[in-house]
């Protein structure tokens, strides 16, 4: 877990042209993980179920590994889009306390 996180963060720094380690450092060396295994089995009946109320992550990142069953959501320009599901990849949704990094990395930059 802790490789993953390492790899993800470093990938995250370099898409945003950022020092590659900026995010660890700000994690720590000793950052907290926590892993959570959800299996959702394909429902007959969606129209009927009540999934997770809308939320968002407070941490750096979740990294979701989907399967072949649609169902996640994101909230974008006013309405919710479903996630499309791509068997056996890694998705990484942004949280709370990623965003916060970004805008004061962001606001130093443009104003620094």
């Amino acid at each position: 877990m802790q490789i993953l996180t390492e790899l993800v963060s470093k990938a995250i720094a370099k898409s945003l042209n950022l020092e590659e380690d900026c995010f660890l450092n700000q994690f720590g060396k000793r950052a907290a993980l926590q892993a959570r295994f959800n299996y959702y089995s394909r429902c007959q009946r969606p129209d009927l179920v009540l999934g997770l109320k809308a939320h968002a992550d407070g941490s750096g990142y979740t990294i979701i590994l989907q399967d072949d069953v649609e169902g996640l959501q994101v909230f974008q320009d006013e309405r919710w889009l479903t996630v499309p599901a791509i068997s056996d990849a890694l998705l990484v949704l942004m949280g709370d306390q990623m965003e916060v990094w970004l805008m004061l990395i962001y606001h130093v930059i443009l104003t620094g």
